[in-house]
């Protein structure tokens, strides 16, 4: 990197010894646990389509060099990284970018960066904000997705103290992260509650402008980023957008096999084949893809459906009012039908289920 730090990566080349564009994927997640679940792109079938794919470890996790600071570093470290690629001699010098969650959002802070090799990013369920709608939700400090996410990124094979720390107070001193380096991060997220200037250099959110390649979003309608992958298509015109079946994890599944069970062989979907065909058309100059610019997959009649754009111009918006016996009904409450109440006592908590 600019700064000396360096960072590894496992390349996966096309036997033909000729430069060829490249796909990039950047995970905190050790590149080395195989990377279709990492990355979301299976080398084999990319080298078979005619790329190269480079899975690299991000500063600070597993094989590469330097502290790890969720956020901090991506956005030099991305371009960094992306120039890197294109200088190879196996590189024709154009450079995409794949990957899920983390992975995903690695690929966002480095087009911020408007690398000169950039040519296309390919985002699979991740927000549009660290703060808003990660880290925080409405304000509310996000304590069982944070706990959770710093240890794993910090310590993935323990799970031991979990619950023990989901209900201890003072939130700052978590017994999980008593000795973890990674409570340093956490305690960093606590001290800023409010969406100040230490979240807005991190963010897309009022940056969009700044990403100059075509993007491809992918979300899940069960997934926790959902509302940010829908915001960061809806800045980027003329990008794309599929939102299939999925919750985060379920996200992660091996492509064209996963699916919900309940939802039959029609929910499947083969992910690498669209990013494939998407990085064709802007690496390689193939054939551009014929699809409409969102698919959808719809809930209830259970099969995928093309639309021009979303959200949806022929959609009415209806006011819905929640009532005190659960029913949901499009009178507000009147007399004789007063909306619940409820106490919250922060010293008896209700434990996070998803």
């Amino acid at each position: 990197m600019r700064d000396g730090t360096v960072l590894r990566a496992d390349a996966w080349l096309p036997d033909s010894g000729k430069p060829v564009p490249a796909i990039l994927s950047r995970t905190p997640y050790d590149r080395t646990l195989g990377l279709t679940p990492v990355a979301a792109l299976d080398p084999e079938r990319a080298v078979a389509a005619g790329f190269a794919m480079v899975c690299q470890d991000v500063r600070g996790q597993h094989g590469s060099e330097g502290a790890f600071t969720p956020f901090e570093s991506e956005g030099p470290d991305g371009h960094d990284s992306v120039e890197w690629v294109a200088a190879r001699d196996w590189c024709n010098g154009r450079v995409a970018m794949a990957g899920r969650s983390y992975a995903a959002a690695t690929q966002w802070r480095a087009a911020l960066e408007q690398p000169e090799h950039l040519a296309a990013i390919f985002p699979v369920v991740v927000g549009c904000d660290p703060y808003d709608g990660w880290l925080y939700s409405g304000g509310a400090f996000e304590l069982g997705f944070n706990l959770f996410w710093v240890h794993l990124m910090a310590d993935p094979k323990s799970r031991s103290s979990l619950d023990e720390s989901y209900s201890h107070l003072p939130l700052v001193n978590p017994p999980l992260l008593e000795e973890s380096p990674a409570g340093d991060v956490y305690r960093e997220w606590l001290a800023h509650p409010a969406y100040d200037d230490h979240w807005r250099r991190l963010s897309p959110r009022g940056r969009h402008d700044r990403v100059q390649v075509p993007v491809f979003n992918v979300g899940g309608w069960f997934d926790i980023f959902l509302g940010g992958t829908i915001e960061n298509y809806g800045s980027i015109p003329g990008s794309r957008l599929l939102i299939g079946p999925w919750a985060h994890g379920s996200a992660f599944g091996p492509y064209p096999d996963h699916a919900f069970k309940e939802f039959g062989e029609d929910s499947k979907i083969d992910l690498a084949e669209l990013q494939l065909a998407f990085f064709g058309q802007h690496l390689s100059g193939r054939e551009a893809m014929d699809e409409a610019p969102v698919r959808l997959f719809v809930m209830g009649e259970n099969r995928w459906r093309d639309e021009p754009a979303w959200p949806l111009a022929r959609a009415e918006v209806e006011r819905w009012y929640l009532q005190p016996d659960g029913r949901l009904t499009r009178e507000a409450s009147g007399p004789g039908n007063e909306p619940d109440e409820f106490d919250y006592d922060p010293r008896d908590p209700a434990p996070t289920i998803g």
